[in-house]
């Protein structure tokens, strides 16, 4: 299976992982973004921090 229809079809389960950990607008990026895929290529990918509703405003 190739990675990106991996994660084509893990994408529910990454994001519902991520907003457990506070994370959203998940994106992945480089090379696998790129369709670029091989045997040695990493997985990239980066998110924003939800917002911490205590420090709004400090």
């Amino acid at each position: 299976m190739s990675l990106m229809r991996l994660l084509q079809e893990k994408r529910g389960e990454i994001l519902k992982i991520a907003e457990q950990h506070g994370a959203f607008n998940i994106r992945v990026f480089g090379s696998v973004a790129r369709g670029e895929v091989n045997a040695r290529q990493k997985l990239e990918v980066r998110s924003q921090p939800t917002p911490n509703p205590s420090q709004e405003g400090k």
